[in-house]
């Protein structure tokens, strides 16, 4: 941010107030001590950081002894502790790959005097394996989470706009087709008009990609540069959205061609439903993960001419005791609850068991204006949950039939500017609660919940778009 304000300004206290800050950092943070240098990805970050900062000041290819000496520190924490990073199988893995390869890559095309061939080589040879491991055929990454996903995309258009400035081979066709996917499966999750998302999956709060002013929940900005950086294309046609592209690869990106990107109803990977009909975005949990799975089975989300409608409850924070408990719970997501348990056992803070996996999972795009979904799963437990969706020009309708001894009971969370009066329940019996969304890490808002008791073992609610 300071880097920027210095080029756009010319104004020299910016510059002065960079340096201040690094060399005060650099102070009270001893190499390898504290709690700034414990982990591998913050070091990857930092590392990112400092780089980009250095290509927005022109700094990149003659830079000081001191960024040369820092950055060398930094890969060298990153390159001990690499194995740790890959058994994670996530955005650690990713992330911590891409500082070992661009780190190493860097300090060789700067003349610093040590060999960085096998650090080089590493980093990039485990980066292309885990990009063909951890994201599925069509785009899916493996933490099935809007946020986490976007760190994946920030951190790879970072590391392929470094891999150009450092005149490093391209990845090969595979590798690029299934990043390609990726950048797709985030474009499609873009149901807002102003570039917002699904609440969907785990929220720390992060966003890597900062050359720009948008707001936290805009990911068009992300998806504009990662295409861009990809590609050599853009797939919005709105100049808002292009200052990192100005910053990470120059002027001619301003020039691109568009990359038409079909949206249409779909499954992707088995795992999650998304469908934008007419006035509807709807989106679907589908239980078949491969990483770690949530108490979200056949969570719904459902937009109305781009404004949420119904929503996920989100993450609020991983530290807040029963309150992070509640917003992981079966209770906070727009499904079916069977009994007072949750759909799987917990086995650890960020692991569950006895995963549940769909039985069915069916989508039909019907002649007449008609678009229908069914899936059904079996809990640890053998509860049975079977969900249609129907939508059409005028209204989206899900029924929901059970199979199961306890009792139970389904939630719908409205966004918090919502009106319950869209929603109309046409089996089983209603109430209204007060429920809590977190569209924001550590940051909490009351909202509506509609819960809705069975009738004889079904549910059904319509929801208009007029």
């Amino acid at each position: 941010t300071l880097a920027r304000a210095y080029k756009v300004s010319g104004d020299n206290k910016y510059l002065e107030r960079l340096n201040e800050l690094l060399n005060d950092w650099s102070k009270h943070n001893p190499l390898n001590q504290g709690p700034n240098w414990k982990c591998g990805q913050e070091a990857s970050f930092r590392l990112m950081k400092l780089l980009t900062t250095a290509q927005v000041l022109d700094q990149l290819q003659d830079p000081t002894s001191a960024l040369k000496e820092l950055i060398y520190q930094h890969v060298n924490r990153i390159k001990p502790n690499i194995r740790y990073a890959l058994a994670q199988e996530n955005n650690h893995t990713t992330s911590e790959c891409i500082g070992l390869f661009i780190g190493g890559a860097w300090l060789k095309g700067v003349g610093y005097d040590e060999d960085f061939v096998k650090t080089i080589d590493k980093g990039r040879a485990f980066l292309e394996k885990y990009i063909l491991k951890l994201v599925l055929p069509q785009g899916t990454f493996s933490q099935l989470s809007t946020n986490y996903h976007r760190v994946f995309l920030d951190t790879m258009s970072f590391c392929i706009s470094m891999m150009d400035q450092l005149r490093e081979p391209p990845f090969a066709k595979p590798i690029v087709n299934r990043l390609i996917k990726a950048g797709e499966w985030q474009y499609r999750m873009t149901f807002g008009k102003q570039g917002d998302v699904p609440n969907f999956g785990s929220n720390d709060g992060a966003r890597i990609e900062n050359l720009h002013n948008h707001g936290y929940r805009d990911f068009r900005v992300s998806t504009q540069l990662f295409f861009a950086a990809v590609t050599k294309k853009i797939c919005y046609n709105n100049s808002i959205l292009n200052e990192p592209m100005y910053w990470r690869i120059g002027p001619k990106a301003f020039s691109y061609s568009t990359y038409e990107i079909e949206e249409k109803p779909e499954i992707l990977d088995g795992q999650i439903l998304i469908l934008k009909y007419e006035k509807i975005s709807l989106f679907l949990k589908i239980p078949q993960d491969t990483f770690r799975q949530g108490n979200d089975a056949f969570h719904v989300d459902l937009w109305i001419e781009g404004l949420p409608f119904l929503v996920d409850s989100g993450t609020y924070s991983y530290n807040a005791g029963n309150l992070t408990d509640r917003f992981k719970s079966v209770a906070s997501h727009n499904t079916m609850q069977f009994g007072d348990h949750e759909q799987m056992p917990k086995v650890g803070r960020f692991l569950n068991g006895k995963w549940i996996r769909a039985t069915e999972n069916k989508l039909i795009l019907e002649e007449e204006d008609v678009v229908n979904w069914s899936g059904t799963y079996k809990d640890f437990k053998g509860n049975v949950h079977q969900r249609l969706i129907v939508v059409s020009k005028e209204k989206a309708t899900i029924s929901d039939q059970l199979t199961t001894k306890e009792n139970s009971l389904i939630r719908y969370q409205l966004a918090l500017k919502s009106k319950s009066d869209k929603l109309q329940v046409t089996h089983g019996t209603s109430r209204v609660l007060t429920g809590m969304t977190s569209l924001f890490y550590l940051e909490n808002s009351e909202s509506q919940i509609i819960e809705i008791l069975p009738d004889q073992n079904s549910v059904s609610i319509t929801i208009a778009t007029n």
